[in-house]
């Protein structure tokens, strides 16, 4: 008797994916706030540029394993306007962090990562607004 077919196999992949992804966001954020906090702490020992493009990697392999394993995602309920205008002020300081905090590095650094952060937040904002 064959336990895991393929397709319990993809499913199980996606799930874990998409809970690796939360955990690896909110690690992420952290990482930010202690740089933003105290620069330095942790871009002379990690590398953002790096610990950007695993999370942008893990990002598409759960959206793709997800894309793949047909995973019905519930419609995203309306949002009223004050928590929009809450997202709206924790993306201009979530910006603002991240600027500040790759403030030594070169000009493409800072815009590459800013622009994948940024992403990153637009998609845990969905993420984390939807209905279970």
């Amino acid at each position: 008797m064959k336990i895991f077919s393929d397709k319990n196999l993809i499913v199980l992949l996606s799930k874990l994916s998409g809970d690796f992804l939360v955990l690896f966001m909110l690690a992420y954020g952290a990482i930010l706030l202690a740089e933003a906090i105290l620069p330095g702490i942790v871009s002379n020992r990690l590398s953002m540029i790096t610990l950007t493009l695993i999370l942008s990697g893990t990002l598409v392999l759960s959206a793709h394993l997800a894309k793949k394993s047909k995973i019905d995602m519930p419609a995203e309920k309306n949002i009223t306007a004050k928590k929009s205008a809450h997202f709206w002020m924790l993306l201009v300081f979530a910006t603002t962090i991240i600027i500040l905090s790759l403030f030594g590095f070169s000009i493409w650094e800072i815009a590459l990562t800013t622009v994948i952060s940024l992403t990153i937040i637009f998609y845990a904002k969905k993420e984390f607004t939807q209905d279970i």
